[in-house]
């Protein structure tokens, strides 16, 4: 069972789902520290656009699972620069206007429950029936990098963790512990998944990604 994690992003980039299409489960990191700029509250359309959610937070070490919607009219802004992008694409039927205009979108709202219900939503339209996790419900206090994700991937059952290009992970931990570590490489433009989608109904396809390339 390959097990992947990244950060719940907003409206996540293709590479993001790309990963997460290799793997049978994914472990959202909503624990780790937010941060700006990132891509936790905001992505890029192809066109240059950047589509960003005001957040409140209690400080620069706020971890992600805390960070709260802002206020401002941000939803219907968001909303016009994707009709205006795609109200012609092919699959533009499967537009996710009621995620971001609904109550997930209201100010005072944790914002990794928006980011989650949209990944959910690319998930499910991309047919990968990959099972997910959150971090927060898993908690690996203390160690190293390579220990918590060893510890968060058995925990959910995982045999194999698949990581992107990276020198951070103690390959001889994972092999000590009985983990599989794989590496995936996403190349390419990486536009907010919602292009690909409304565009071609899914993702780009190999060579773009590879499994096992450090």
């Amino acid at each position: 069972m390959i097990v992947t994690a990244h950060q719940p992003c907003y409206l996540a980039g293709t590479s993001v789902l790309a990963k997460v299409a290799k793997a049978d489960a994914v472990i959202w990191l909503d624990d780790v520290r937010f941060t700006t700029p990132g891509f936790v509250n905001r992505n890029q359309l192809p066109d240059g656009t950047w589509l960003a959610v005001p957040v409140e937070r209690e400080s620069h070490r706020t971890p992600i699972r805390e960070v709260t919607i802002g206020a401002g009219g941000w939803a219907n802004q968001h909303t016009a620069a994707l009709i205006d992008g795609y109200d012609t694409a092919p699959f533009y039927d499967s537009y996710p206007l009621e995620i971001i205009e609904g109550e997930m979108g209201f100010a005072g709202q944790p914002l990794v429950d928006l980011n989650l219900e949209l990944l959910e939503w690319a998930i499910n339209s991309l047919g990968l029936g990959t099972r997910e996790f959150r971090q927060s419900d898993y908690p690996t206090p203390g160690g190293s990098l390579s220990s918590k994700l060893i510890r968060m991937v058995k925990a959910v059952g995982g045999t194999a963790y698949l990581s992107g290009p990276t020198t951070q992970l103690d390959a001889e931990q994972f092999a000590s512990e009985g983990v599989d570590l794989l590496f995936f490489r996403y190349a390419g433009d990486n536009p907010s998944i919602v292009d690909p989608l409304f565009r071609t109904g899914g993702l780009p396809s190999s060579p773009l990604q590879e499994v096992n390339v450090a």
